[in-house]
């Protein structure tokens, strides 16, 4: 859909059209779900939170800025509502590790694959929190940088910087695979 299209889909949306609502959670649902589940590992969690970003998209609708990607202002969101909702896992149950993996077969090849993704979320965990987000927004949700700055609040050379070091230990990792 082209840029001129979404402006006025937002207009429409702006003013309380829920067809209008319905059309941008369907163009952007898949990128936020993608997001959520990388950022929390857990697709019930995920799906959720879903939930959660489109109904506060919805209840914020009369604050949102036409001339911004509706796609950035919902990851927006998601970070935000992810970061909340973990925080309260922590305090809860004092941050349990989530597993994503939990639907993989025990054949040979199901246990490599298990081996192999188990190994990248732990590389994931060893990376700090920020340049986890920059990767998973960059790698994932294949957002571009400027994107990605513009959702986390940080300048270019930040979200650049937060790649190069989360491809470095990716490399540094994987050199034996």
């Amino acid at each position: 859909m082209k840029e001129e299209d979404i402006s006025k889909l937002l207009i429409k949306f702006k003013n309380g059209d829920e067809k209008a609502f319905k059309e941008l959670f369907f163009m952007f649902h898949r990128d936020v779900f993608k997001f959520l589940y990388f950022y929390l590992r857990n697709k019930e969690e995920a799906e959720e939170l879903l939930q959660d970003v489109f109904l506060n998209f919805w209840k914020s609708r009369e604050h949102i800025d036409i001339h911004l990607s509706p796609r950035n202002y919902l990851l927006k969101i998601a970070r935000n509502l992810a970061i909340n909702f973990l925080e309260r896992e922590r305090e809860k149950r004092k941050f349990e590790k989530l597993d994503a993996l939990q639907n993989i077969t025990s054949s040979d090849a199901g246990i490599e694959n298990f081996e192999i993704k188990d190994l990248i979320l732990s590389i994931l965990d060893e990376l700090p929190e920020r340049c986890r987000e920059v990767f998973i927004l960059s790698r994932y949700n294949g957002l571009s940088i400027k994107e990605i700055s513009e959702i986390l609040d940080i300048a270019v050379q930040t979200v650049k910087n937060h790649l190069t070091r989360a491809l470095k230990h990716f490399r540094k990792r994987l050199k034996n695979y």
